[in-house]
């Protein structure tokens, strides 16, 4: 059997398929590398109203890197992608329904006036309580 028909039954996914070439899987590793220190960099700041949103923008970044490259859905056609699409499809419906579910639940659920505690994250010596000012 000759390299062509091992290609042609495997998918078209044969020595010669469209996996990237090493400086692309460095980039790729660099970039992951920048989003992990961005991600703890944004964990380590105090908590706000933005620190959820743009963590979860990070991680959403570094997973869309991950299946592109990765799994190498940057060059495939066809049926990978519809598999993606319908996950991706999928997911956002049932966050969606369940931001939907916590807004309109909570409000109804919590008595008006009344202030949840949010506990606050104590940072360490060097940016929390206790820093010796200058």
């Amino acid at each position: 059997m000759s390299n062509h028909d091992q290609t042609a039954e495997h998918g078209g996914h044969g020595s010669e398929s469209s996996h990237g070439s090493p400086l692309q899987y460095v980039i790729v590793w660099v970039l992951l590398l920048i989003g992990t220190f961005l991600t703890f960099t944004v964990a380590e700041l105090p908590r706000g109203e933005w620190t959820l949103p743009i963590a979860l923008l990070i991680a959403t970044c570094k997973g869309t890197l991950v299946a592109l490259f990765f799994m190498h859905l940057y060059g495939d056609k066809g049926l990978p992608k519809m598999v993606l699409l319908t996950a991706v499809t999928l997911f956002v419906l049932l966050i969606t329904l369940l931001m939907t579910d916590l807004h309109f639940r909570f409000p109804l659920v919590t008595p008006r006036g009344v202030e949840l505690p949010i506990p606050q994250r104590v940072l360490p010596p060097p940016f929390g309580p206790g820093t010796p000012e200058k």
